[in-house]
């Protein structure tokens, strides 16, 4: 294990004096890491070499890169722009998008970093397993899918924390002297030996099926094909409805599930709302294992179902937003609300705040915590 004390940043001024080959399925901020260290500096002495005047470590460098940010690594590296530019998620978020994806928006699907200046919330998860057969450790491109929550080689879960100091994974705030990239950046330990979960053989199934429809025009859902962005729409909803199930339950919703022989997590750290992009590994895995279930059944079967649960419109959908794709025509046959409640108006709230409110600042009070601990 090398010297480093954690915090401390020895780095001396980069020279490119080793090429550094760009390895298949890496990201470009693995790649710019492992770069890094090889040159015998730490990444962000690298990037401001590269690009003085650009803070590249304070945003998602794997979302994109400029053309002309692109062409100054080029000079440098001697690796084409063209191979660069297929190191990013972008042509993968458009195609789950169904459309270009928004420059400055949370991309669907793709894991978010919690970006606060150089540190991180969260958004890189990794296999022990794999990194320890690397011949150079490096991040694999489909470790920032939201699916993906194990691998699929070793039947293993992925990890998004160290397993020595549970602190998040940031790669970019490994000093100068660190001898390679699986090591973590808060306390030093190495990465590899063990500590991954048992893998969830239906998040499997769910993550194969999910990396299928990316690559296909059209994929099954429900028992008829659907093209990919209608896939991933009709994942999220449910995604959706099983976290309201954990932390909102309803009569009808539990009938529901039980009907479709679809078990709900019984508690996720995540606050209540919070989108599947943000979620930890263990709870995107506990959920999309549930939706996978659903996903599985026929229309048929759905539709009875939802007609045997009791269910109405409003306790399947969220306030103001509608069923995609193959849901649609069943959530148009299922009643409204029971009871429709009169308008009132809203009065300052002056007793207790509600249950989910406690816990969403709570969430943001701990997120906060972390980050200034690090």
């Amino acid at each position: 294990m090398s010297t480093w004390q954690p915090g401390a940043r020895p780095s001396a001024p980069p020279r490119w004096t080793v090429p550094v080959a760009l390895l298949p399925d890496e990201s470009i901020t693995s790649w710019l890491v492992r770069a890094a260290l090889v040159q015998g500096c730490d990444p962000p002495t690298l990037t401001g070499w590269i690009w003085p005047r650009w803070r590249l470590w304070t945003i998602d460098a794997d979302r994109g890169i400029s053309d002309t940010r692109l062409a100054a690594l080029s000079r440098v590296s001697g690796i084409s722009m063209d191979a660069f530019r297929a190191t990013g998620f972008e042509t993968v978020a458009a195609r789950v998008q169904g459309k270009s994806p928004e420059p400055r928006a949370a991309w669907p699907w793709i894991l978010t970093l919690g970006a606060r200046n150089m540190k991180r919330s969260g958004g890189v998860q990794y296999c022990p397993a794999c990194l320890h057969e690397d011949r150079t450790p490096h991040l694999r491109l489909q470790w920032r899918f939201a699916w993906h929550t194990g691998c699929d080689l070793h039947e293993v879960g992925l990890i998004d924390r160290c397993p020595a100091c549970s602190a998040p994974i940031e790669p970019h705030r490994l000093p100068a002297d660190a001898r390679h990239l699986a090591i973590c950046a808060t306390c030093g330990a190495d990465l590899r030996p063990g500590g991954a979960p048992p893998g969830d053989r239906t998040a499997l199934s769910f993550q194969r099926a999910a990396d299928q429809a990316v690559r296909a025009a059209a994929y099954p859902c429900f028992g008829e094909p659907v093209g990919t962005a209608t896939w991933f729409a009709v994942a999220d909803f449910l995604a959706a409805l099983v976290r309201r199930a954990t932390h909102r339950p309803t009569a009808a919703l539990e009938r529901l599930l039980d009907a479709t022989g679809t078990v709900a997590p019984r508690r996720i750290a995540a606050e209540p709302g919070a989108r599947i992009e943000r979620m930890r590994v263990e709870d995107r895995r506990a959920i999309l294992s549930a939706v996978w279930r659903l996903m599985q059944l026929r229309t048929d079967d759905l539709r009875s179902a939802l007609s045997e649960s009791g269910i109405t419109r409003q306790g399947m959908c969220e306030r103001g937003r509608d069923a995609p794709g193959p849901l649609a025509p069943l959530m148009h046959d299922l009643p409204q609300s029971a009871v429709a409640e009169p308008k009132r108006t809203r009065k300052a709230v002056t007793g207790p705040r509600a249950r989910h409110e406690v816990l969403a600042m709570m969430h943001r009070l701990r997120r906060k915590l972390e980050a200034q601990g690090r």
